[in-house]
């Protein structure tokens, strides 16, 4: 990101994207790069074009990574750096000229057909005072360039609008307290080139080492396996382990700071057998229980997890009285159903 003011000298540019590139061979995925280029008035800089050229060429040598480019305002100025092979234009709300609904339709419109490379939409209305309503995200999702959002409002609400209305784009998340949020893990997938390489991937992070339980962004890792249809033995393997690894009736019986609570729940949730993998989603993966019975009081009456059998891996999941096939259930089901009995097996 260059900033208002300076933009990387090729010294930074080369640190960027030896960086980047050990990222994102970490997550079997290509490398992409954004150049943003801006001044403070409003326009694009007078030497962007050559700027963007000379970085996009830097990292396609150095990094075979790939690029994308990011100019604001001006028509011609696209046109030319589409030249440099850029695969994306990432589009923002004008920072100083407030326009009104029709005439921010026309300036997305306008910038988004001038070439065709793909252009992600910027919303960021705290640094541009303007939200793109609903509605008209809905309008430019018909245009054939315009094929995403950067969603910065930090309005999850907002957010979650979009994904109902206008399924249309992928979102992107602008906000670092928004990306457990907005997480799409079937996405995230398909980016990483397939669901063996993901659970590929997220096994070594175990295997090799990486996963700190103490790390609280990490602490849904051992759930994601069950969204795989035959992995589900991973997350119950995994839950297990780290509880009798980093829990006990000790006083230093937690991994690292609680966190106003954090880490407590992560144990009560996996202990009774089901943990909410994602804030924001009212959902949850499945796992071994430690408790042969579990009762749990709701405003909607009391839930019973039982458990039949032994072993430390289930074998088959009973809603009410309905055989379920996956490992994952929304709060809804359960607390209509109010009973849920898991029958274990002591082997994978």
């Amino acid at each position: 990101d260059a900033g208002l003011n300076e933009f990387p000298s090729e010294q930074e540019l080369a640190e960027i994207g030896e960086n980047l590139c050990e990222f994102a061979n970490l997550l079997n995925i290509e490398p992409r790069v954004a150049f943003l280029s801006y001044s403070t008035n409003g326009s694009a800089e007078s030497d962007a074009v050559s700027k963007v050229r000379n970085a996009t060429n830097l990292f396609k040598q150095n990094n075979n990574a790939l690029c994308e480019g990011e100019v604001q305002f001006d028509t011609a100025l696209v046109k030319e750096v589409a030249k440099t092979n850029v695969d994306a234009f990432l589009n923002v709300t004008p920072y100083y000229n407030k326009a009104n609904l029709s005439g921010l339709s026309e300036h997305f419109r306008k910038m988004s057909s001038c070439t065709d490379v793909p252009t992600i939409l910027y919303n960021v209305p705290g640094r541009t005072g303007m939200n793109i309503p609903v509605p008209t995200l809905k309008v430019l999702a018909k245009h054939k360039n315009i094929v995403g959002i950067k969603e910065a409002s930090g309005n999850i609400s907002y957010t979650a609008q979009i994904a109902a209305k206008v399924p249309e784009l992928d979102i992107y998340s602008g906000n670092d307290d928004m990306i457990v949020p907005v997480h799409d893990v079937e996405g995230l997938m398909k980016v990483m080139g397939g669901k063996r390489n993901f659970v590929n991937k997220l096994w070594s992070i175990f295997e090799d080492g990486y996963y700190d339980p103490t790390n609280e962004p990490d602490i849904a890792y051992p759930y994601l396996f069950s969204r795989v249809k035959g992995e589900e033995w991973r997350t119950q393997h995994l839950v297990k382990q780290l509880l009798e690894e980093n829990y006990s009736t000790l006083p230093d019986g937690l991994p690292g700071n609680d966190d106003t609570g954090t880490m407590s729940a992560w144990a009560l949730f996996s202990m009774m057998g089901l943990y909410p993998d994602c804030p924001g989603m009212p959902y949850y993966t499945l796992t071994t229980p430690c408790f042969e019975r579990v009762e749990i009081d709701t405003p909607q009456g009391v839930v019973t997890i039982t458990t039949e059998g032994e072993g430390d891996y289930i074998e088959s999941v009973k809603l009410g009285n309905k055989h379920l096939c996956h490992y994952r259930l929304s709060h809804d089901e359960l607390v209509k159903a109010k009973n849920l009995t898991l029958k274990l097996k002591l082997k994978p």
